[in-house]
């Protein structure tokens, strides 16, 4: 009993918190984040209801903690059986979805019912299991952390709290003469493509900014929300991502992104640490539990790449004649941010312009700058067809999509030429012990700071 009210004490205490940055004052009327509500507005994603509903699930289960009867091969087996059964479902979704798709069938409602009857049952059968899974995953990523050095009072602080339900949508803006991110919006979990096109469309012409509307793998609410998944290693390293990010909020390189703009250098430095050590921290935890599969399924992490690889915009793949992702996007960032570059600086002296009173002037350098914007963005829809030719199928590349993927900077590509990303790869790579490596980047928030925290380590 006195465990279990210590448990809600802690989620309220920290839910608190959370809710404390999620609140912010109203837009005031006809300003440009009023004008973006009245977009999003019956497209957001219900937060608070999704609290309530994940607080209540993961209380009931820390009554009942069935995890607590298994040993860790049967916990092991457990977790793996749950899996099936989502690679199960997903199948059985995609069969559907060709049923439906397919033109020479003329009554797929019919058709579809086996199928259809399947996926209920294995939905059923996912949804019974998911809360223990979800227990048995987070004590098995808690056991590496602790071995990692990174318990506060013997505990792991924040508790390692994560659930797999169906992620909000995220909404990201850019300005259209250079890629930062601006804040945009979370938007229902079941938002269709369409719909998503015309937020898109409508914060271009409306905003005039940059948009695009992108499915995430996890976010860092409190208990996180991590995306349906059959697969072991990602469900472990999103997992743990997410952790970071809690572990971080508590610290300054995690505090100072609720207060600051959602770009720059603390957003790249926060992003790029929790996907290293969220990597590193899945990885460990699936050879530590689940050895055989690890062996089976992901020989690569016995054999992982240095940290300070770049196989993006340097290190050549075996053919060289082969698509890289990596090193073509890396190439498109930077021809992207050299067209930007010169946008911006004419809009800047046009904005000085204006304020000399110089009006013609001005509007004949916004003229410019606006061509210069025309062209990055008609070089990113050919860029983006070619990517799609070599298989990647981008919906949308835009400034919205670098200032997004480019705050990912724990590998080469969408980040271009920013030095935060090889900066705090090196750092890792320097700093033997994962608890070490979080203790020195804590309390940084700038590139500057992280060049210091550099050079302590020759």
């Amino acid at each position: 009993m006195r465990q279990r009210i210590q448990w809600w004490v802690e989620q309220i205490g920290l839910l608190i918190v959370v809710a404390y940055f999620m609140v912010g004052d109203a837009p005031a009327f006809g300003s440009p984040e009023a004008r973006l509500e009245s977009i999003i507005a019956a497209d957001r994603f219900d937060f608070i209801a999704w609290e309530l509903e994940a607080l209540g699930e993961k209380g009931a289960q820390a009554s009942v903690p069935i995890q607590a009867y298994l040993d860790d091969t049967q916990r092991a087996q457990f977790v793996l059986d749950y899996l099936d059964r989502t690679r199960q479902l997903n199948r059985v979704d995609q069969e559907i979805d060709r049923i439906y798709s397919d033109p020479a069938i003329g009554d797929p409602e019919s058709a579809s019912l086996p199928r259809r009857a399947d996926r209920d049952r294995l939905r059923s059968e996912v949804e019974q299991r998911r809360p223990t899974a979800e227990a048995i995953v987070q004590e098995q990523i808690a056991s590496v952390l602790l071995e990692e050095g990174l318990a506060t009072a013997g505990r792991i602080f924040p508790p390692v709290l994560a659930r797999i339900t169906p992620l909000p949508r995220m909404l990201i803006l850019s300005p259209r003469d250079q890629i930062k991110r601006e804040t945009g919006g979370s938007l229902s979990a079941d938002l269709t493509v369409d719909r998503a096109d015309t937020i898109e469309e409508e914060a271009l012409t409306q905003l005039d900014k940059s948009a695009l509307v992108t499915p995430i793998g996890g976010l860092a609410l409190y208990p996180s929300m991590i995306i349906e998944t059959p697969d072991l290693l990602f469900l472990l390293q999103v997992s743990a991502h997410e952790w970071v990010h809690h572990w971080l909020f508590l610290r300054p390189l995690g505090m100072d992104i609720m207060f600051a703009a959602q770009s720059g250098d603390v957003w790249t430095i926060n992003e790029t640490v929790a996907s290293l050590v969220g990597d590193e921290i899945g990885i460990r935890t699936l050879k530590r539990f689940y050895p055989e599969i690890a062996r089976r399924d992901y020989a690569f992490v016995y054999n992982p790449p240095s940290q300070l690889e770049d196989s993006g915009a340097a290190a050549l793949p075996a053919d060289p004649n082969a698509f890289n992702f990596n090193r073509e996007m890396h190439q498109t960032r930077v021809q992207v941010d050299d067209y930007l570059a010169e946008a911006h600086a004419l809009n800047t002296q046009a904005d000085e312009a204006q304020q000399a009173g110089r009006v013609d002037e001005a509007e004949s350098l916004r003229d410019e700058a606006l061509a210069w914007i025309v062209k990055a963005e008609a070089y990113m829809e050919d860029r983006r067809k070619v990517f799609i030719e070599n298989g990647y199928w981008i919906r949308k590349l835009n400034q919205a999509y670098f200032a997004f993927y480019g705050s990912y900077a724990d590998q080469p590509g969408a980040s271009g030429a920013d030095p935060i990303g090889p900066a705090v790869r090196e750092l890792r790579a320097k700093i033997p012990r994962v608890a070490d490596f979080l203790n020195a980047v804590a309390p940084v928030t700038t590139l500057d700071e992280l060049k210091q925290v550099l050079a302590q380590y020759p």
